[in-house]
């Protein structure tokens, strides 16, 4: 049997905040670690997000378990974020006067997904 497991990922998106996706083992074959890129939807759309948390179970409890969707699936073929970079976007953010996920849109592109 496999557990749900609840993550926190920064999205390419101009957000106060990090939104909560789940999955299971079974879906992505290994446990997801800081760094690594997921396809999520968010508002309608699709994004590859970096996951900032891996293990959010304690926010997840307080948002409730059902409004909690879960990833699409894992980005293949992009190299994992560095914790260095994620540091490093989130003291542009706060020099910019920025959100993080400002910073990760411009630092990665829509073209640069795609190579």
């Amino acid at each position: 049997m496999y557990g749900q497991r609840y993550i926190q990922v920064l999205l390419p998106l101009r957000l106060k905040w990090e939104p909560l996706y789940s999955y299971t083992d079974e879906a992505v074959h290994s446990p997801l670690a800081a760094g690594d890129r997921v396809r999520v939807e968010f508002g309608g759309k699709e994004y590859v997000g970096v996951v900032t948390v891996t293990d959010a179970a304690d926010g997840a409890a307080r948002i409730g378990l059902g409004k909690i969707k879960p990833i699409l699936g894992v980005a293949d073929g992009l190299e994992r974020i560095s914790d260095e970079e994620t540091r490093f976007w989130r003291l542009i953010a706060d020099y910019y006067l920025c959100d993080p996920g400002e910073v990760y849109k411009a630092a990665y592109p829509a073209g640069k997904f795609e190579e």
